[in-house]
Formats: structure tokens, sequence, C-alpha cells
């Protein structure tokens, strides 16, 4: 994982040639998870677009596929999906999110020219590539997405699509940690139960501090990920950053809703195929 400025990104050595995710910091950016024209999200667009441009000589295209998130396990597969897309402009007159009418938590597609979306703010950003088949997706997984194990589901409808386990790179991106994430006796009972059913250790990813229970997602995840059968040793890469308490330049690194309640913004996930001749015509 790289760090720039504005976004930190994982490129084409990891996730295969071409493929490259990125994601938003704070600093200068104030995306709203609003699916209306928001000034907050065209002002963070136009900062976001000339950030890539000068960081990774990197255009975006006029569609962006997004998701209006529910916590769920729905995931969409683009080119079977049959219903209207609806949209809404985050920069003047040019860049749109266009998300499916049906509210889900994860999309996947093997047209290297659409360009995927997200918007979180403590939540796990799942970035799955397979490169070698041009299968690849992006999945919304915050605690109650990894319980309805929603990432081994999108990874079961890539292979379905043509993908191979054994060729799928997974990016964890910056989240909230198990320092900062604490949740109430019933949800800690629900993610024993989980573990218990997938054959996991729950001292290894879960404490108790006081009254509240502290959650290692990303660790459970990893783990749930090598039971499906991705290589994690080789084929997995997580971010190491929390959303909640990261501080850089004497300030909060990401946006976080469960530090900043309603005034929290939203951090922009991106995975995107770079083909560069059609980034000569971007520029």
């Amino acid at each position: 994982m790289k760090e720039y400025k504005n976004f930190v990104a994982v490129e084409g050595d990891f996730l295969g040639k071409g493929f490259t995710a990125i994601h938003s910091k704070k600093a200068d950016y104030m995306f709203r998870n609003s699916v209306n024209v928001d000034m907050d999200n065209i002002s963070s667009m136009i900062v976001f677009e000339h950030d890539l441009r000068i960081d990774l000589s990197l255009s975006l295209p006029d569609d962006l596929y997004w998701m209006e998130c529910v916590h769920g396990d729905c995931i969409i597969d683009l080119e079977e999906y049959e219903e209207e897309f609806n949209y809404f402009e985050v920069s003047l007159g040019r860049i749109k999110l266009v998300y499916p009418g049906i509210k889900c938590d994860g999309i996947i597609t093997s047209d290297k020219n659409k360009v995927l979306a997200l918007l979180t703010a403590d939540c796990m950003p799942v970035y799955l590539v397979d490169a070698t088949n041009n299968v690849f997706g992006l999945v919304h997984s915050g605690w109650k997405g990894t319980l309805l194990s929603i990432v081994p589901k999108a990874i079961r409808k890539m292979v379905k699509k043509g993908a191979k386990l054994e060729n799928i790179k997974v990016f964890i991106g910056p989240s909230i940690s198990i320092n900062a994430f604490e949740v109430d006796s019933d949800v800690a009972h629900q993610f024993v139960l989980y573990m218990n059913r997938n054959l996991i250790n729950e001292t290894s990813f879960m404490f108790k501090k006081g009254e509240k229970y502290h959650i290692n997602l990303s660790g459970i995840l990893k783990e749930v990920l090598r039971k499906e059968g991705i290589n994690v040793e080789n084929n997995l890469l997580v971010s190491n950053d929390c959303t909640y308490l990261n501080m850089e330049r004497d300030e909060y690194k990401y946006h976080s809703y469960r530090r900043d309640k309603a005034d929290s913004g939203r951090n922009i996930s991106i995975l995107m195929y770079k083909d560069d001749e059609k980034q000569k015509c971007f520029k």
C-alpha cells in the first residue's frame, strides 16, 4: 500500500497488471453518503480528480458504479443486472455515481471499462481482483456484513463468473481496528457463534474491557478467507490503518462515523483497471 497526500493506493504489483485500488483520506475530502446532488460531494470530487491526475496520472471516466449500502449481503453482478440504474452527479456536469435500483453491499463485474466505487466510514472496503480472468469486485463489509459472510459470497459469485480461487487477490482497506471497535454483549455473542461455526478461535480476535467487547473484524475476515480457499499468505493485503484512531498531520487521517457521528464524511474507495491508452484520452 502506497501513501499519497490525500489517499492510499494499491497498484498492479499486488492486484495484477493494470488494476488500481484507491482509498481516500479525510483532509481535503468531505464526501457524503447521499443519493442526491450535494455540494460537498461535488467539491470533494473536483479535488479528488485533481489529486489522482497529479499523483497517479489517472483520470476517472464519466460513470462510477456505486452501491447504496444497507449492511446486508446482496451482491450485484453488473453484467447480469437487468433492472434500471439510478445516478446522481458528483462533479459539475460530468462524473456520476451510477447505482442499481436494488440496494446492495457488493458489486462484481468482468468489464474492465467499469470503475467501481464505495463510500465507507469505519466498515471494511474489500477489493477483490482476479486479473488473469478479468473478474473483479468491491464489497462493503461492516460487522453485520461480516456476520452475513458477504465477502465469501462475493468470491463465490466471482468464481461462477470465471474467476479462480487461486488467482483472487484481496485488499482490505482502512477500517476500524480492534482497539476502537467496541460492542455490547449481544453483538459479541453473535460473533462468538459465527466464529464457532467457522471453526475460528474466538479468543484470538476479541477481548473484553469493562462492560464492552472489542472485536477484530479484519482478523476474522482473514480467517474466513483462508477457509474459503484464498491464499492469505500471498494473495491478501490488509491495511493496518484504523479509521477511528489514526492521525496524520495533527488531525484524524480518515473519516469515522463512530468517532464523529452525524458530522462524519465518507472515505471513497475506487477499484479500476487503468488502460494506459484510454487514460491518454482522458488527459
